[in-house]
């Protein structure tokens, strides 16, 4: 089976960086104000401060569509895969049949831009105080059919291997040895 690609959705890159540039202007009016208020003439006012602010918005804002871009996710047939990462690289495989739990959550913003996030838990995470999601996936607009495929995967009858006729003889010659064995034992055993 050809693994199904996955890639968020446009409007998580859109909704991160519009967060990206809220908080920056949010946290440059106080800045600005201190500037004014304490110069309160504008020969001294401090553009080399501004440049620097405003080239880490585009440096942060360069991040996220770089981010955006390296994220995908792969249903396999026996798996869900992550791949992420802009400077070091992550590859998260989860198998179909270690996954416990499948939830969904939206926030009030990605409800506003129409996404979700699907977070995938595992036995070993999913319980204690401090439980997370072995993969989440993030800016989702489909959760609901996604964790129905999810599902179905999950629920998917895997094909036990068929012995041979040989292998099962053999099997039941070993077995019977076995039986020998301990009929053996049980006779030497003191009474």
């Amino acid at each position: 089976m050809k693994p199904k690609e996955l890639k968020p959705a446009p409007q998580m890159r859109t909704m991160l960086r519009r967060i990206n540039w809220v908080v920056f202007a949010i946290l440059l009016i106080p800045i600005m104000a201190t500037i004014v208020i304490q110069s309160l003439d504008y020969s001294q006012f401090s553009l080399p401060a501004v440049f620097v602010w405003l080239a880490l918005l585009i440096i942060i804002d360069a991040y996220i569509v770089a981010m955006c871009r390296n994220l995908s996710y792969s249903l396999d047939s026996d798996a869900v895969l992550l791949n992420k990462g802009v400077f070091w690289k992550r590859r998260t495989t989860v198998p179909y049949s270690k996954i416990t739990n499948i939830d969904i959550t939206q926030g009030p913003v990605e409800r506003s831009f129409g996404l979700s996030k699907i977070h995938i838990q595992t036995a070993g995470l999913s319980g204690g105080e401090n439980s997370h999601a072995e993969l989440v996936m993030r800016g989702v607009t489909n959760p609901d059919e996604l964790k129905t495929e999810l599902m179905d995967y999950i629920m998917k009858p895997t094909a036990a291997p068929v012995a041979s006729e040989a292998e099962r003889a053999e099997s039941a010659d070993v077995l019977n040895a076995i039986l020998e064995e301990l009929k053996a034992i049980r006779q030497n055993m003191p009474k």
